[in-house]
């Protein structure tokens, strides 16, 4: 009886390190290719695959990016990607994406956080979307995203935006412009989520005092500009926003009426100074993008 228990316990215990043992890539990826849908097998060598300790729990996951063709019309073909983790635990699909990747999939290990994984897809225009996941023992966690985001920095990511506010006609209360206006946001990630460096407001004073602008600010207003504000970002970015008295044809065969034009300027605060490498742009940049995530400096 006791000889039988102890063969039986062992069996046990056996079972429950197999089954605690970390699994390697091809049990990993077995396992997504038995319940990805059978035609994606057909493109497996358009499938993006990582392999890693992403959640920092001392076991491998795969994240794979499953490929599937959809349709076509003879010379060229279209498809989807599938998005699936797998964990120790089980797999799971996360999403599914219909674009093409601006921005390859990437895994970004910052500090001592957990890894996220991040990309962007775009849908045939210009600019494009960007998606992240946060990596976790149980699987991917998706973060919120502010709009297309492009990593440029260890742990700064730019967010690019786009408007028409570089013209606003007396008495009218919507801005136009005949282009579109880009902005640069900045943020960076705490462990948890996306944080946006904001726009502390400060003075001409300020600007002249601290930062050594004083020279910028005889150069803008010898141009025929009015300052409207100034604000520092805690990641060393001053952005100005100015205006001017100006026309504008608002509509073909339409008279072209006054109004107040806007443009702005991006600084990098250096140890050499203040630098700039697109000078003015039109638009008007706010303080920040998503206030209810944004720090400031002090």
């Amino acid at each position: 009886m006791k000889a039988g228990m102890f063969v039986l316990l062992s069996t046990l215990f056996l079972c429950s390190c197999y089954a605690a043992a970390p699994k390697t890539y091809g049990e990993h990826l077995m396992r997504i290719e038995g319940i990805v849908p059978r035609k994606a097998l057909e493109s497996e060598n358009k499938w993006i695959v990582k392999y890693g300790d992403f959640s920092g729990d001392g076991k491998e996951e795969m994240v794979a990016f499953v490929y599937e063709v959809i349709g076509g019309d003879g010379e060229m073909e279209w498809g989807r990607y599938y998005l699936y983790c797998s964990t120790q635990d089980g797999v799971a699909v996360c999403d599914t994406l219909d674009g093409d990747f601006y921005v390859s999939p990437e895994v970004m290990q910052i500090g001592d956080f957990p890894a996220i994984m991040f990309y962007t897809v775009g849908y045939g225009g210009p600019s494009g979307e960007s998606f992240s996941w946060k990596c976790a023992d149980n699987g991917l966690v998706p973060l919120s995203m502010p709009g297309e985001m492009q990593r440029i920095g260890e742990n700064c990511l730019k967010c690019s935006k786009s408007g028409f506010d570089s013209f606003k006609a007396d008495g009218e209360d919507e801005t136009f412009s005949d282009g579109r206006c880009f902005y640069n946001y900045y943020y960076f990630f705490d462990g948890n989520q996306f944080r946006e460096y904001g726009g502390k407001a400060i003075s001409e004073r300020q600007f002249s005092e601290e930062f050594g602008g004083a020279a910028i600010l005889r150069l803008l207003k010898g141009e025929g500009l009015t300052v409207e504000n100034i604000y520092h970002r805690a990641n060393g970015i001053i952005n100005i926003n100015c205006s001017y008295r100006t026309e504008k044809t608002l509509f073909p065969d339409e008279p072209p009426k006054s109004g107040t034009g806007f443009v702005y300027i991006e600084f990098e605060v250096t140890g050499a100074g203040l630098k700039t490498d697109e000078g003015l742009q039109p638009g008007r940049i706010k303080a920040s993008l998503t206030p209810d995530c944004a720090v400031y400096p002090d």
